[in-house]
């Protein structure tokens, strides 16, 4: 478990709601801001196993639990699937931009 107080949570949640809620969403398109959101969400889950063994580690497309101690419901695991499986399409989409016609 993390050792960060309560306070310390609180400002690292105030960080992330305003670097979220600071994106100018006319500048980019749907993907790239629930692309930025997915970060941010999994930016805080590593705050969160800070002091902790890594227990999740996440790639686009691929999801792999390293902990056998640690209780994930289906849900959860199925949000993070999710997760993955957006940040490849991404990447797809990231790599079509640059690639020649």
């Amino acid at each position: 478990m993390s050792m960060r107080t309560k306070a310390e949570w609180d400002r690292h949640a105030l960080e992330i709601a305003r670097g979220v809620a600071a994106i100018d969403r006319s500048k980019m398109k749907p993907v790239q801001f629930v692309d930025a959101v997915h970060h941010a969400i999994v930016g805080a889950m590593y705050v969160a196993a800070d002091g902790a063994r890594p227990a999740i580690t996440i790639r686009p497309s691929e999801l792999q639990l390293n902990a056998p101690g640690l209780a994930l419901t289906d849900t959860e695991c199925e949000v993070l699937r999710m997760i993955a499986e957006r940040m490849r399409r991404v990447e797809e989409a990231r790599r079509a931009e640059v690639a020649p016609c």
